[in-house]
């Protein structure tokens, strides 16, 4: 997007890592939370603001953009003027709906009793995804209904733009989200990482969403 003139930051967030400055590993410790992660987003809007920017676009891939939904639950700022997310996640694993339920509720227990002893579970494309009970909690309660609602209740434009060959998503994912206020817009062949041909096409949506902001 600078090519195109545009100012574009892309921080990376700590994670719980101070200076942290390469990818976290499925192997990793996680403590961080999306409360916190979302903290962070916003301080990053702040530091724009105070450097001039008062026409702020929000823009994430996947899971980065159910964080990015956080924060433009808790920080509204008028600075802010659209958000763009590509392949939004879904909050679902793969587990069925009993799975799924009986999980949340033993997380949900063990935040409650404070207990911070590390476990495994599949979260994201991790299948052992090391974390306290609180951290990958608070990432799993934003389940699809919660996501959708965030959307709904946003103020900011927002436009979703999916692939049609996203196998990584419920078959349902892209149906529901077009049934809230957000725009969707969907690439027909793309998978979940507009790869390949169409880095193309969604270069092209994104510069036309952006002239609208």
């Amino acid at each position: 997007m600078s090519g195109e003139g545009y100012s574009v930051l892309a921080p990376t967030l700590s994670l719980g890592v101070t200076h942290r400055a390469k990818s976290m590993p499925c192997e990793a410790v996680n403590t961080h939370s999306i409360e916190s992660t979302a903290a962070e987003l916003n301080e990053w809007v702040k530091w724009l603001k105070g450097k001039g920017f008062n026409n702020i676009v929000i823009a994430g891939h996947s899971q980065g953009n159910v964080t990015n939904m956080a924060y433009l639950s808790s920080y509204p700022d008028a600075s802010v003027k659209k958000f763009i997310g590509v392949s939004i996640a879904e909050g679902r694993m793969k587990l069925n709906d009993a799975e799924r339920a009986k999980l949340i509720s033993s997380l949900r227990a063990k935040v409650k009793n404070g207990v911070k002893d590390i476990q495994e579970n599949q979260f994201s494309f991790c299948q052992k995804y090391r974390s306290t009970p609180q951290s990958i909690f608070s990432y799993l309660d934003w389940d699809p209904d919660k996501i959708l609602a965030a959307i709904g209740k946003t103020k900011v434009p927002a436009t979703m733009i999916m692939g049609s060959k996203d196998d990584r998503l419920g078959p349902d994912w892209t149906n529901r989200l077009q049934k809230t206020r957000a725009k969707v817009i969907v690439i027909d062949g793309a998978n979940h990482f507009m790869d390949g041909q169409y880095e193309f096409d969604l270069l092209e949506t994104v510069l036309k969403e952006l002239k609208g902001a």
